[in-house]
Protein backbone atom coordinates (compact mmCIF):
# COMPACT_ATOMS: atom_id res chain seq x y z
CA UNK A 1 0.00 0.00 0.00
CA UNK A 2 2.60 2.53 0.77
CA UNK A 3 4.38 1.71 -2.07
CA UNK A 4 0.98 2.56 -4.15
CA UNK A 5 0.68 5.46 -2.49
CA UNK A 6 4.05 6.80 -3.52
CA UNK A 7 3.37 5.86 -7.06
CA UNK A 8 0.06 8.00 -7.38
CA UNK A 9 1.91 10.92 -6.03
CA UNK A 10 4.60 10.82 -8.20
CA UNK A 11 2.22 10.18 -11.08
CA UNK A 12 0.14 13.32 -9.67
CA UNK A 13 2.94 15.50 -9.59
CA UNK A 14 4.29 14.41 -13.53
CA UNK A 15 0.55 15.33 -14.50
CA UNK A 16 0.83 18.49 -13.04
CA UNK A 17 3.69 19.46 -14.46
CA UNK A 18 2.89 18.90 -18.18
CA UNK A 19 2.23 21.64 -20.13
CA UNK A 20 0.46 19.96 -22.66
CA UNK A 21 -1.73 18.75 -19.82
CA UNK A 22 -2.53 22.14 -18.41
CA UNK A 23 -3.46 23.26 -22.00
CA UNK A 24 -5.65 20.57 -22.39
CA UNK A 25 -7.14 21.41 -19.00
CA UNK A 26 -8.13 25.18 -20.10
CA UNK A 27 -9.53 24.08 -23.29
CA UNK A 28 -11.83 21.82 -21.64
CA UNK A 29 -12.88 24.15 -19.48
CA UNK A 30 -13.75 26.87 -21.62
CA UNK A 31 -15.44 23.96 -24.25
CA UNK A 32 -17.51 22.68 -21.23
CA UNK A 33 -18.09 26.83 -20.29
CA UNK A 34 -19.07 27.03 -23.61
CA UNK A 35 -21.42 24.05 -24.18
CA UNK A 36 -23.33 24.71 -20.89
CA UNK A 37 -23.87 28.94 -22.48
CA UNK A 38 -24.99 26.82 -25.53
CA UNK A 39 -27.49 24.87 -23.89
CA UNK A 40 -29.02 27.50 -21.79
CA UNK A 41 -29.25 29.50 -24.98
CA UNK A 42 -31.21 26.46 -26.55
CA UNK A 43 -33.38 25.84 -23.65
CA UNK A 44 -34.27 29.97 -23.51
CA UNK A 45 -36.26 29.58 -26.56
CA UNK A 46 -39.91 29.54 -26.80
CA UNK A 47 -39.72 26.34 -29.18
CA UNK A 48 -37.47 24.59 -27.22
CA UNK A 49 -38.34 20.89 -25.82
CA UNK A 50 -38.42 20.37 -22.36
CA UNK A 51 -35.70 19.35 -20.12
CA UNK A 52 -33.34 20.28 -17.22
CA UNK A 53 -30.08 22.01 -18.61
CA UNK A 54 -28.35 19.84 -16.81
CA UNK A 55 -30.21 16.72 -18.77
CA UNK A 56 -29.35 18.04 -21.51
CA UNK A 57 -25.39 18.99 -19.83
CA UNK A 58 -25.00 15.00 -19.20
CA UNK A 59 -24.75 13.03 -22.38
CA UNK A 60 -28.06 14.27 -24.27
CA UNK A 61 -25.93 16.18 -26.80
CA UNK A 62 -22.94 15.81 -29.15
CA UNK A 63 -21.59 18.65 -27.27
CA UNK A 64 -20.25 16.66 -24.52
CA UNK A 65 -19.84 13.40 -26.01
CA UNK A 66 -16.79 15.40 -27.93
CA UNK A 67 -15.20 16.67 -25.38
CA UNK A 68 -15.82 13.63 -23.40
CA UNK A 69 -14.17 11.20 -25.79
CA UNK A 70 -11.10 13.78 -26.34
CA UNK A 71 -10.30 14.31 -22.58
CA UNK A 72 -10.22 10.67 -21.59
CA UNK A 73 -8.16 9.97 -24.41
CA UNK A 74 -5.68 12.82 -23.91
CA UNK A 75 -5.16 12.23 -20.24
CA UNK A 76 -3.96 8.90 -20.78
CA UNK A 77 -1.95 8.94 -23.60
CA UNK A 78 1.91 9.69 -22.06
CA UNK A 79 1.25 7.46 -18.80
CA UNK A 80 3.45 4.52 -20.19
CA UNK A 81 4.56 6.03 -23.61
CA UNK A 82 6.51 8.99 -22.49
CA UNK A 83 8.28 6.58 -19.83
CA UNK A 84 8.67 3.89 -22.48
CA UNK A 85 10.28 7.02 -25.13
CA UNK A 86 12.06 8.20 -21.97
CA UNK A 87 13.93 5.15 -21.24
CA UNK A 88 12.38 5.24 -17.33
CA UNK A 89 10.31 2.95 -17.58
CA UNK A 90 13.33 -0.19 -17.49
CA UNK A 91 14.33 2.28 -14.47
CA UNK A 92 10.71 1.75 -12.64
CA UNK A 93 10.80 -1.54 -12.97
CA UNK A 94 13.47 -2.01 -11.27
CA UNK A 95 12.14 -0.34 -8.31
CA UNK A 96 10.20 -2.91 -5.50
CA UNK A 97 6.99 -2.32 -7.34
CA UNK A 98 5.11 -4.86 -9.08
CA UNK A 99 3.26 -3.84 -12.75
CA UNK A 100 0.28 -4.52 -11.02
CA UNK A 101 1.27 -1.12 -8.59
CA UNK A 102 2.55 0.44 -11.85
CA UNK A 103 -0.86 0.45 -13.73
CA UNK A 104 -3.33 1.16 -10.83
CA UNK A 105 -1.61 4.40 -9.60
CA UNK A 106 -1.37 5.50 -12.82
CA UNK A 107 -5.04 4.87 -13.47
CA UNK A 108 -6.03 6.32 -10.78
CA UNK A 109 -3.50 9.35 -11.07
CA UNK A 110 -5.17 9.93 -14.57
CA UNK A 111 -8.83 9.42 -13.18
CA UNK A 112 -8.12 11.44 -10.33
CA UNK A 113 -6.97 14.39 -13.28
CA UNK A 114 -9.81 14.00 -14.88
CA UNK A 115 -12.45 14.16 -11.33
CA UNK A 116 -10.60 16.83 -10.54
CA UNK A 117 -11.62 19.16 -14.19
CA UNK A 118 -15.27 18.44 -13.07
CA UNK A 119 -15.22 20.41 -10.12
CA UNK A 120 -15.50 24.25 -11.77
CA UNK A 121 -18.05 22.79 -13.23
CA UNK A 122 -19.79 22.66 -10.03
CA UNK A 123 -19.86 26.67 -10.48
CA UNK A 124 -22.64 25.98 -12.71
CA UNK A 125 -25.49 24.00 -10.24
CA UNK A 126 -24.59 27.38 -8.16
CA UNK A 127 -25.60 29.36 -11.15
CA UNK A 128 -28.73 27.44 -11.52
CA UNK A 129 -29.84 27.38 -8.09
CA UNK A 130 -28.75 31.24 -7.18
CA UNK A 131 -31.33 32.22 -10.28
CA UNK A 132 -33.75 29.49 -10.22
CA UNK A 133 -37.27 30.60 -8.79
CA UNK A 134 -38.36 26.90 -7.82
CA UNK A 135 -34.96 25.40 -6.59
CA UNK A 136 -33.22 22.95 -8.35
CA UNK A 137 -33.82 18.71 -8.39
CA UNK A 138 -30.44 17.99 -7.13
CA UNK A 139 -30.69 14.64 -7.58
CA UNK A 140 -30.33 14.03 -12.16
CA UNK A 141 -27.61 16.07 -11.63
CA UNK A 142 -25.25 14.23 -8.70
CA UNK A 143 -26.19 11.07 -10.72
CA UNK A 144 -25.68 12.84 -13.83
CA UNK A 145 -21.63 13.60 -12.58
CA UNK A 146 -21.40 10.06 -10.91
CA UNK A 147 -22.47 8.64 -14.13
CA UNK A 148 -19.57 11.25 -16.10
CA UNK A 149 -17.06 9.91 -13.68
CA UNK A 150 -17.49 6.34 -13.97
CA UNK A 151 -17.79 6.53 -17.56
CA UNK A 152 -14.45 8.56 -18.05
CA UNK A 153 -13.06 5.76 -15.62
CA UNK A 154 -13.67 3.37 -17.99
CA UNK A 155 -12.53 5.51 -21.00
CA UNK A 156 -9.45 6.18 -19.11
CA UNK A 157 -8.58 2.92 -18.07
CA UNK A 158 -9.10 2.10 -21.91
CA UNK A 159 -6.38 5.05 -23.02
CA UNK A 160 -3.72 3.98 -20.35
CA UNK A 161 -4.30 0.24 -21.93
CA UNK A 162 -3.42 2.15 -25.36
CA UNK A 163 -0.34 3.82 -23.90
CA UNK A 164 0.71 0.49 -23.04
CA UNK A 165 0.85 -0.34 -26.45
CA UNK A 166 3.15 2.30 -27.92
CA UNK A 167 5.92 4.89 -26.87
CA UNK A 168 4.28 7.58 -29.12
CA UNK A 169 1.59 9.80 -26.99
CA UNK A 170 -0.08 11.31 -29.84
CA UNK A 171 -0.90 7.41 -31.23
CA UNK A 172 -1.73 6.34 -27.84
CA UNK A 173 -4.35 9.23 -27.98
CA UNK A 174 -5.62 8.20 -31.49
CA UNK A 175 -5.86 4.68 -30.56
CA UNK A 176 -7.83 5.62 -27.54
CA UNK A 177 -10.25 7.72 -29.20
CA UNK A 178 -10.84 5.47 -32.20
CA UNK A 179 -11.51 2.40 -29.51
CA UNK A 180 -14.00 5.00 -27.47
CA UNK A 181 -15.27 6.20 -30.85
CA UNK A 182 -16.86 2.89 -31.46
CA UNK A 183 -17.36 2.09 -27.95
CA UNK A 184 -19.82 5.46 -28.32
CA UNK A 185 -21.12 4.03 -31.68
CA UNK A 186 -23.01 1.66 -30.34
CA UNK A 187 -25.32 3.47 -29.88
CA UNK A 188 -26.44 4.02 -33.60
CA UNK A 189 -25.78 -0.03 -34.28
CA UNK A 190 -28.95 -0.50 -31.97
CA UNK A 191 -31.17 1.52 -34.47
CA UNK A 192 -30.06 -0.53 -37.21
CA UNK A 193 -32.96 -3.13 -38.96
CA UNK A 194 -30.39 -5.93 -38.85
CA UNK A 195 -30.45 -5.56 -34.91
CA UNK A 196 -33.76 -5.02 -34.13
CA UNK A 197 -34.84 -7.83 -31.58
CA UNK A 198 -33.03 -9.16 -29.12
CA UNK A 199 -29.91 -8.33 -30.19
CA UNK A 200 -31.01 -4.18 -30.06
CA UNK A 201 -32.02 -4.76 -26.10
CA UNK A 202 -28.07 -6.22 -25.86
CA UNK A 203 -26.87 -2.95 -27.62
CA UNK A 204 -28.90 -0.77 -25.91
CA UNK A 205 -27.38 -2.13 -22.45
CA UNK A 206 -23.86 -1.43 -24.63
CA UNK A 207 -25.06 2.09 -25.44
CA UNK A 208 -23.03 4.75 -23.42
CA UNK A 209 -25.48 7.70 -24.92
CA UNK A 210 -28.21 5.85 -23.17
CA UNK A 211 -26.64 5.02 -20.08
CA UNK A 212 -25.91 8.94 -19.70
CA UNK A 213 -29.34 9.82 -20.28
CA UNK A 214 -30.59 7.66 -17.66
CA UNK A 215 -27.86 8.94 -15.49
CA UNK A 216 -28.65 12.75 -16.10
CA UNK A 217 -32.36 12.02 -15.59
CA UNK A 218 -31.69 10.53 -12.12
CA UNK A 219 -31.76 6.67 -12.99
CA UNK A 220 -28.74 5.08 -11.07
CA UNK A 221 -29.13 1.76 -12.49
CA UNK A 222 -26.68 -0.20 -11.29
CA UNK A 223 -26.49 -2.15 -14.58
CA UNK A 224 -24.45 1.20 -15.81
CA UNK A 225 -21.57 1.18 -12.92
CA UNK A 226 -21.14 -2.98 -13.66
CA UNK A 227 -20.68 -2.08 -17.22
CA UNK A 228 -18.29 1.19 -16.26
CA UNK A 229 -16.35 -1.22 -13.54
CA UNK A 230 -16.38 -4.00 -15.87
CA UNK A 231 -14.61 -2.17 -18.49
CA UNK A 232 -11.74 -0.81 -15.85
CA UNK A 233 -10.88 -4.31 -14.80
CA UNK A 234 -10.75 -6.03 -18.41
CA UNK A 235 -8.47 -2.69 -19.05
CA UNK A 236 -6.33 -2.75 -16.37
CA UNK A 237 -5.85 -6.40 -16.41
CA UNK A 238 -4.94 -6.41 -19.75
CA UNK A 239 -2.74 -3.35 -19.16
CA UNK A 240 -1.04 -5.33 -16.65
CA UNK A 241 -0.27 -8.25 -18.53
CA UNK A 242 0.88 -6.30 -21.35
CA UNK A 243 3.29 -4.62 -18.98
CA UNK A 244 4.28 -7.71 -17.74
CA UNK A 245 4.96 -9.62 -21.16
CA UNK A 246 7.02 -6.40 -22.39
CA UNK A 247 9.01 -6.27 -18.88
CA UNK A 248 10.56 -9.76 -19.95
CA UNK A 249 11.24 -9.20 -23.40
Amino acid sequence: MRNLLTMIEREFKALFVSPILWIVMVMFLVYQGLSFWAILSFLAQPNAPEGAPFQFFFGATTLYWIGFLVICSVIPMGAIASERRNGTLETLMTAPVTELEVIVSKFLASWGFFIGLWIPTLAYVLLLYHYSEGGLDLGPIWSGYLGSLLLGGAFISIGLLASVMTRNQIVAAVVAFGVNGCIFLLAIVAYLPSFMGAREELFNYLSVWNQMEDWGRGVVDTRHVVYAVSLIVFSLFCSVRLLEARRWR
